[in-house]
């Protein structure tokens, strides 16, 4: 689909959200692991996407497991992606925002800068790093 008919697909968190609210997503394709992040309000942002696709009738959710081959190739389009009912040209001005830093920035982003280490905190002696 996505070689295809790459105008009938999305993926990453906005473009989802964006075409979650216009009633465009036809099938919606998420990461299990997603569902289990540190940060409860990035939690409860994909449940309510899951929720959503749910309630639009004729929709479907499928939830890939990340240790499966197919979950993996998912993770690589950020761990969400969905195929539309129809085209959605303006997840195309989406993507241009996001690429000169005017979109937000990702929750996850968010949770990774904050928890990032200095490099000689936990590191014990005798610790290798290869």
């Amino acid at each position: 689909m996505l070689q295809n008919e790459p105008d009938r697909t999305c993926y990453g968190p906005c473009q989802v959200e964006m075409a979650v609210e216009r009633g465009a997503v036809q099938t919606l394709l998420i990461l299990d692991s997603l569902f289990r992040a540190s940060n409860v309000s990035t939690r409860r942002r994909y449940n309510h996407i899951v929720e959503a696709v749910k309630q639009a009738g004729g929709s479907e959710a499928h939830i890939f497991s990340s240790m499966h081959v197919s979950g993996e190739q998912l993770s690589q389009l950020s761990g969400i992606a969905a195929i539309l009912r129809f085209p959605l040209p303006e997840l195309d001005e989406l993507d241009d925002a996001n690429a000169t830093g005017f979109g937000a920035p990702d929750e996850e982003q968010l949770d990774d800068e904050d928890n990032v280490m200095p490099e000689d905190e936990g590191a014990q002696d005798g610790d290798s790093f290869a």
